[in-house]
């Protein structure tokens, strides 16, 4: 489960830092809640967390990010094909050798083989404030 789990993140992270928004986009069910340090925010549409993504990702390179890594710290047992996956992510910033981490919990769904991220809890981020600012996203 960790390498098919790890082939997941990996892409899933690198398709945001390279502007390949409808691939990002594409691993969501929607609507999707986002909770960010219990504060909930909630894309109702692909097309509205394509935006969120968008301002996301212009935000993240205006501040160095280039690219993430992430590490699978822990797998539930499955139940009717959910399950929930423990992710610490770090965002590589350029030119300095340091990053940010963020500790996340992933709420997937296994599709007819393909993983589908149906909700998100970041229980510690840096970029709290950026993604709690776009709260006016989730009606447009």
């Amino acid at each position: 489960m960790l390498p098919r789990l790890q082939s997941f993140f990996d892409p899933h992270l690198s398709a945001l830092i390279a502007d390949n928004l409808s691939t990002f986009v594409s691993d969501y069910d929607f609507p999707l809640a986002l909770y960010v340090e219990g504060e909930r925010v909630v894309y109702p549409s692909p097309v509205v967390m394509k935006q969120a993504s968008a301002a996301y990702r212009r935000w993240l390179i205006d501040h160095g990010v280039n690219h993430y890594t992430c590490r699978i710290n822990a797998v539930d047992i499955p139940r009717q094909s959910r399950f929930r996956v423990w992710v610490t992510i770090f965002a590589h910033h350029t030119g300095r050798g340091t990053f940010d981490q963020t500790e996340s919990v992933y709420f997937l769904r296994d599709k007819r083989g393909q993983l589908l991220i149906e909700m998100v809890e970041c229980t510690e981020t840096p970029d709290a404030a950026f993604v709690r600012s776009r709260r006016q996203m989730q009606t447009a």
